[in-house]
């Protein structure tokens, strides 16, 4: 800890101080992961970082679920960043469950790497939603390198919604 603060330019911190900022990022993680999601965002990039964490005075392999979204006016945000102990089906489901119940809804695509976990739980969890391998690496913690316009994204949604419409009929 005394090396990190050293590199932050913070000289001389007490434990008690420590805590203190500990205690106040706690709440702000919580207060980002509980939010609620008023707006639609018809893109969704999901991917997973692993990173080693301390669980239970032990340090453990944990995938870092993370989920940039689109909106309908093109603004990119990072919907969710949530910690699971593995990329499994069931952990992806718990995920946008989650992601659900803060109030996402109407998406249209849904873009990752080819982990067929990720590819089961999006047909179970997001009904409707198209999905989409992403071809770059690390789609979704790096954020694609275009700027998505607001034209752009309304194309697609009308052709999305087109492409809908036409299943249903038949």
């Amino acid at each position: 800890m005394e090396r990190l603060a050293k590199a932050l330019g913070i000289e001389n911190i007490s434990a008690s101080q420590v805590s203190e900022i500990n205690k106040g990022l706690q709440e702000q993680v919580g207060a980002f992961r509980s939010r609620p999601l008023e707006e639609d965002y018809p893109f969704l990039w999901i991917d997973a970082l692993y990173d080693k964490v301390r669980v239970e005075d032990r340090v453990v392999s944990l995938a870092l679920m993370i989920a940039p979204g689109v909106n309908n006016a093109g603004n990119r945000e990072i919907l969710a960043i949530e910690p699971m102990f593995d990329e499994s089906e069931d952990s992806w489901r718990e995920f946008f469950r989650k992601l659900k119940s803060r109030g996402l809804r109407k998406v249209c695509l849904c873009i990752s790497d080819a982990h067929s976990g990720i590819q089961a739980a999006v047909k179970k969890e997001l009904v409707g939603t198209s999905w989409q391998r992403c071809k770059s690496i690390s789609c979704g913690t790096f954020w694609p390198r275009f700027l998505i316009e607001k034209e752009r994204i309304q194309e697609a949604l009308e052709r999305n919604q087109a492409f809908l419409i036409a299943q249903v009929a038949n």
